[in-house]
């Protein structure tokens, strides 16, 4: 999912966990053993709105997880329907951008802020295998009463 439909570069790399539409940067320092691009191809991507509204086009949405490899702020900008229909929602984010292109962590965060969201709760990521620094985490926002 992104920001609109259309297709995009996908950056395939030995542990899946990690390939991304963003080609990877500081990632591939962090984790050398896993960050072997192994190819790059085409993937169709359409905005999470319109993808959300095909499965589940009524109603609330409990819970609604981000996980996507520094392209969080595409998704969300494509998500603003989902989001308003959305109690809870887990975004995972880099605290160090690791690819290239990847928003930094503290404009998710004020997106998440502006579009009626707090943060309640987190879960410490993953972090470094080269330095031990903590590079990603999940925070998890509730929708603020009245918004």
């Amino acid at each position: 999912a992104g920001d609109r439909d259309g297709e995009l570069p996908f950056h395939e790399v030995r542990n899946l966990d990690s390939s991304s539409i963003l080609p990877m940067g500081r990632h591939r320092a962090e984790f050398p053993s896993i960050s072997t691009e192994t190819r790059e191809y085409a993937v169709r991507v359409r905005g999470l709105d319109s993808v959300v509204e095909d499965v589940w086009p009524e109603g609330d949405i409990d819970l609604l997880k981000i996980d996507v490899q520094g392209y969080e702020l595409p998704v969300l900008r494509g998500a603003s329907r989902t989001l308003q229909r959305s109690r809870f929602v887990i975004v995972e984010v880099s605290l160090r951008a690791l690819y290239h292109g990847q928003a930094p962590f503290e404009e998710v965060l004020l997106t998440m802020h502006k579009g009626g969201f707090d943060v309640i709760d987190y879960v410490e990521g993953v972090r470094s295998s080269v330095s031990g620094e903590l590079l990603q985490m999940d925070f998890l926002y509730q929708k603020r009463d009245g918004d």
